[in-house]
């Protein structure tokens, strides 16, 4: 089996769920089968076989056709379907007349663009939703009416929680299509950092991801700012960057908190997790953004409870899939910062119960992410679409 495995972007090396998926299946059916396309021209090559575009790049012209089209409020999707043809143009250049036996997306958005092209040469596909294709992308024209001819002729759709899959149901994908595979995470190998090593100056917090308005920092820094007032010599630690980022720190000196808080900016994932073990609290505040956005699975708190660090998070998304409240963490109502303030403040001030939950917490992903179980699904679901096919 030929397998073509598209993502919109570069695999950074904190995506270790799309990474370790790539590996993965290249064990699976040979490094001669497996071809990753990457939408930009800029990036590491993950494995022999990856190809460098921009089909997911807008050009100035896309660009301003699209603003034209917002502006005029058409729906003649002109944009789309440059964007589409640049797209064709790209997949015909790479692959010639030697067409892969199946096509695998990571993420919505590349799919539409090449989903006629493989269905009229009849080549099956496959396509993992992960947050914000499955919520916000809804937003354009355009992607609403192709996204549903993709759950039409897509031979599975997989998600990673159960939340995404209900979202994807109610905006017209056929559910026997969905199938729920969890983001697999090493915990075997991940040696949690007994709690007498840890950090003994300061009771810490620690937050890991992007500043972006679903996971809302600001709530993060007012919920720390509560904790604070209580447990004086607290800190809390920021791993990350993102469009937020100006505005958290302007919110943190204006709170008078710069001495507390510490700004990491992005990290690989091998120092970012050497950082979060040595934290008592991992703590995110996910919501639902203005124009929609959700997470998805959101992998950070699940891999702090692998390093046995109890979870205090919002009822976002597939959040409490994975954090089980008042057993490996602590959830609240999303923009409930006050709520999140006095769930950290239990956790700071009972070691025993953070410890506690801890524990549970890495028990609960070893069993819910296993990495291998992972491959092996998306693996077996690659295999029947190419077996359909070729019935």
């Amino acid at each position: 089996m030929k397998l073509a495995f598209f993502t919109d972007h570069p695999v950074k090396t904190s995506e270790t769920f799309i990474l370790e998926l790539i590996t993965g299946l290249e064990k699976v059916i040979g490094s001669d089968n497996l071809y990753h396309v990457a939408g930009d021209t800029k990036g590491k090559r993950v494995v022999s076989n990856t190809y460098f575009t921009n089909f997911s790049n807008q050009q100035k012209f896309q660009k301003l056709i699209s603003n034209l089209e917002k502006a005029a409020g058409t729906n003649y999707h002109a944009a789309f379907r440059l964007k589409r043809r640049a797209a064709e143009k790209i997949f015909k250049r790479i692959f010639g007349q030697n067409n892969p036996d199946v096509a695998y997306f990571e993420f919505g958005q590349p799919a539409i663009l090449f989903r006629r092209y493989l269905e009229h040469r009849n080549i099956p596909m496959v396509v993992h939703f992960h947050g914000m294709d499955a919520s916000s992308a809804f937003n354009s024209k355009s992607y609403r009416l192709e996204i549903r001819k993709v759950f039409l002729y897509a031979s599975y759709i997989i998600t990673a929680s159960h939340h995404i899959k209900r979202l994807l149901v109610l905006k017209g994908c056929p559910v026997e299509k969905i199938h729920v595979v969890r983001y697999g995470i090493r915990v075997a190998e991940i040696e949690p950092k007994p709690w007498d090593q840890r950090n003994q100056h300061h009771p810490s917090i620690i937050f890991l991801g992007r500043l972006t308005e679903k996971k809302n920092p600001m709530a993060l820094i007012h919920a720390f700012n509560l904790v604070r007032s209580v447990v004086t010599n607290a800190r809390l630690t920021i791993i990350g960057d993102g469009p937020l980022s100006k505005q958290v720190k302007q919110l943190v000196a204006d709170l008078g908190l710069v001495d507390s808080v510490k700004f990491h900016g992005e990290l690989s994932h091998q120092e970012a997790m050497t950082v979060l073990s040595d934290h008592w609290v991992f703590a995110q505040h996910s919501v639902t953004a203005l124009n929609g956005d959700q997470e998805g699975y959101a992998l950070s708190p699940a891999e702090a409870a692998a390093f046995e660090l109890p979870v205090v998070s919002t009822l976002h998304n597939g959040i409490p899939e994975h954090v089980i409240d008042g057993t490996t963490g602590y959830l609240v109502r999303e923009f409930d910062y006050e709520s999140m303030a006095e769930r950290i403040i239990q956790l700071l001030q009972d070691k025993h119960l953070a410890i506690k939950m801890g524990q549970n917490g890495r028990r609960n992903i070893l069993e819910l992410n296993d990495p291998e179980k992972r491959i092996e699904s998306i693996s077996r679901l690659l295999q029947l679409a190419y077996r359909s096919q070729k019935q």
